[in-house]
């Protein structure tokens, strides 16, 4: 990829200089960046093998981070202790987390039940089943945030 920038005329030499080489830090970045995160789904694919498709697509086109103020998305599938603590009455193993909505519960993937997405209690830590895909699941968290929005700016204030 080649990018041309024509220099104003305005600018002293060294000042244009100092321009051009932040540009190039910046590209060289942001191309770094999309190798890291490339690097960073392989890894992923080998860890977890058979984890789904549209989960890593949307981190790896997407991303990672809040979605609105009602939703985190982690950088990577998390184990339940990180979240919960060690607890004896659970039965978490099979379990690897995604994301929650704020409130405590999380949401995540059953491995031995093929990745299926489920919902943990975060008092009682019963795992809930989503019957949704990954994709479904997060378009519809999308959707709740783009609908909250439209009601808050039809809203007087």
């Amino acid at each position: 990829m080649i990018i041309a920038i024509q220099k104003p005329d305005t600018y002293h030499g060294h000042v244009w200089e100092k321009i051009e080489f932040i540009l190039f830090l910046f590209l060289v970045k942001i191309f770094g960046l999309i190798l890291r995160i490339e690097f960073f789904i392989q890894k992923m694919k080998e860890k977890n093998p058979g984890i789904p498709d549209d989960y890593l697509e949307y981190l790896q086109n997407i991303g990672w981070g809040k979605i609105g103020e009602s939703y985190m998305v982690y950088s990577g599938p998390i184990d339940p202790e990180d979240i919960f603590g060690v607890r004896e009455d659970a039965n978490l193993e099979h379990i690897v987390l995604f994301g929650d909505g704020f409130s405590g519960d999380c949401d995540g993937f059953s491995i031995e039940k093929n990745w299926e997405l489920v919902c943990i209690d975060h008092v009682s830590l019963k795992v809930y089943r989503w019957n949704l895909t990954f994709e479904e699941f997060i378009k519809k968290k999308i959707n709740q945030v783009l609908r909250s929005r439209k009601k808050t700016k039809s809203s007087p204030h």
